[in-house]
C-alpha cells in the first residue's frame, strides 16, 4: 500500500490526516496529511481504540463486528474503520469537526475500502 492511494481521502472536507494502521503492531503502514501530526502516534493511538472497541464487544457477548468508531473531540473527528478484508488493518481518519461531513467521511471510508484490495497486506 503507497500514500498516493491515501491522498484520495485527503479531498475531504477538514482533512487533517489518514493513516493506515497494522493493528498487531500498532504501527503505521502509510499515512498522508498534516506534518503536524504524527502517524506513529496516530497508529498508537487507533490501535488502543480499537483493542479497547474489540474487547468491550467480546466481554459484553456482542457477536458482531465494528463498523467504524467515532471519537468525537472539542474541533476534531477521529475515524477508525477496520479492514474487513484485513482485520487487523484499520483507518485513522482525522478531521476539523466545523469542516467535516461526517457521513460523507463514513461513506469515503468505504468506498476506499471497496476500491483497494487490502487481503494480500
Amino acid at each position: 500500500m503507497s500514500n498516493f492511494a491515501l491522498s484520495e481521502l485527503a479531498k475531504l472536507d477538514g482533512f487533517i490526516a489518514v493513516t493506515l494502521v497494522d493493528t498487531e503492531v500498532g504501527m503505521s503502514m502509510a499515512s498522508e496529511g498534516s506534518t503536524a501530526t504524527d502517524p506513529e502516534m496516530n497508529a498508537v493511538a487507533a490501535t488502543e481504540v480499537y483493542r479497547s472497541m474489540t474487547k468491550a464487544i467480546d466481554l459484553l457477548q456482542l457477536n458482531d463486528k465494528i463498523e467504524d468508531t467515532l471519537v468525537s473531540l472539542g474541533d476534531t473527528y477521529q475515524l477508525i474503520r477496520p479492514l474487513h478484508a484485513n482485520p487487523k488493518l484499520v483507518i485513522h481518519l482525522a478531521m476539523r469537526r466545523a469542516q467535516s461531513n461526517l457521513a460523507l467521511a463514513r461513506r469515503a471510508l468505504s468506498d476506499f475500502e471497496s476500491s483497494h484490495d487490502f487481503s494480500v497486506l
